[in-house]
């Protein structure tokens, strides 16, 4: 039984996560949770844009990408 990867998301916030968390080697959901310390059902709803992260949970997902706030929010690298 596999663990679910990330998908292609559906709103921009979504397409940042997985942006970042692929640039970060993040790419399963349950990696992605565990290190956000959230669950994998946050995560889920994260990456298909039915919820985004919360103030708190999306300072701690810059932090395991170690990006800033800024960085998450500027211009995507279609080449990274």
């Amino acid at each position: 039984m596999g663990q679910p990867k990330l998908s292609e998301p559906s709103s921009d916030v979504a397409r940042r996560v997985a942006y970042f968390a692929a640039r970060a080697g993040l790419h399963k959901q349950v990696d992605l949770a565990t290190r956000c310390g959230v669950s994998e059902a946050a995560v889920s709803k994260w990456l298909s844009g039915e919820n985004d992260p919360s103030y708190e949970n999306l300072g701690t997902f810059c932090e395991v990408c170690q990006i800033t706030r800024s960085e998450f929010w500027g211009p995507l690298s279609e080449s990274a």
